[in-house]
C-alpha cells in the first residue's frame, strides 16, 4: 500500500467552506429577494444546509497519496458515538433510568391540564413528557435485548 498523509488543515478548511458558502449565499438570497422577511431567515437556513453538507463530509478524510489527495472513508471507531456505544456500565441503572424518565414523562403530561401557563409552555410540557415515556419504553425494551442483538424476551420462544 503506498504512503498516506493525513491532512487535518484541509479537513476543516473545506468543513468550513461548506458552512461557510450556503450561509453566504442564503443571507444575499434573503436581503435580495422579497420572498423573506429578513436576511436572518437566509443565515438560518444556509447555515442548516452548511452544517448538513458540513456533516456529511466529516465521514471522509482527505491523505495525501502517491497520485495526489484522495479522500478515504473514516472507519467507525474514530467517531464519538462508536466510543460512547462502547462503555461499559452497570445494568442495573437502567432500571432507574426508566422509573426517572417514566416520571419526568407522567408529570409533564400531567402537568400540562392543570398548570395555568401560555400556550407554548403545554407544548413544551408536551415534548417534556412524550420524551420522557420514549426514553422510559426504550430503555425498558433494551432490557431485552442481549449483547449479540437477539431477543430474550418473553414470547421469543421458537420451536421447530
Amino acid at each position: 500500500m503506498t504512503d498516506e498523509t493525513p491532512l487535518p488543515r484541509r479537513d476543516t478548511a473545506e468543513r468550513l467552506a461548506l458552512v461557510a458558502v450556503p450561509t453566504l449565499l442564503g443571507v444575499i438570497l434573503a436581503a435580495t429577494s422579497s420572498a423573506f422577511d429578513h436576511a436572518l431567515t437566509g443565515l438560518v437556513l444556509g447555515g442548516a444546509v452548511g452544517l448538513r453538507l458540513s456533516r456529511a463530509r466529516n465521514h471522509y478524510r482527505a491523505v495525501r497519496t502517491s497520485e495526489g489527495i484522495e479522500r478515504r472513508r473514516r472507519p467507525p471507531e474514530e467517531f464519538w458515538m462508536y466510543r460512547v456505544a462502547q462503555i461499559d456500565y452497570d445494568e442495573r441503572w437502567d432500571r432507574v433510568i426508566i422509573v426517572v424518565a417514566l416520571l419526568v414523562g407522567v408529570g409533564a403530561f400531567a402537568a400540562v391540564p392543570v398548570v395555568d401557563v401560555e400556550p407554548m409552555d403545554r407544548a413544551r410540557l408536551t415534548i417534556v413528557g412524550l420524551g420522557g415515556i420514549v426514553v422510559a419504553a426504550m430503555t425498558y425494551g433494551s432490557l431485552f435485548v442481549d449483547k449479540a442483538g437477539s431477543e430474550t424476551g418473553a414470547g421469543n420462544e421458537r420451536t421447530n
